[in-house]
């Protein structure tokens, strides 16, 4: 049984999150048990990841309907150290929200600050 499989046996309160990207976890996708996987997420633990983990996020999404988390890291937003080698903060902004969308299963983000890179220009081809 590969690991993945084993959220279906987790406890409602657990919070899986994946630890780095997971390259080549597509060879382990003809192995995972994808309804009872998406029957324990359903009222049990939340799964989060991003990068490589995508695959199995759109796996599950593919094959149940079941949405999972697309967020924070383990090693990349928990456990990064700096170049001194003391532990980097998980920044505030990410925290918070990483936190709410833990506790309420969905997530409201407003960013109230101008994003200049939002601006689209508008070019015609001659």
């Amino acid at each position: 049984m590969n690991e993945l499989n084993k959220i279906s046996q987790l406890d409602p309160q657990n919070v899986v999150i994946a630890m780095r990207g997971g390259y080549g976890l597509h060879r382990l996708l003809p192995n995972i048990e994808w309804d009872s996987i998406a029957n324990a997420i359903q009222n049990g633990p939340q799964v989060c990841g991003h990068s490589d983990f995508t695959v199995f996020q759109l796996g599950l999404l593919a094959k149940t309907g079941a949405i999972i988390l697309a967020g924070p890291m383990l090693n990349h937003d928990f456990g990064r150290m700096g170049d001194d080698g003391s532990p980097v903060v998980p920044d505030e902004f990410m925290w918070n929200h990483f936190q709410s969308a833990i506790r309420n299963r969905a997530l409201q983000c407003e960013v109230s600050t101008p994003q200049s890179f939002l601006r689209r220009k508008r070019y015609t081809n001659h």
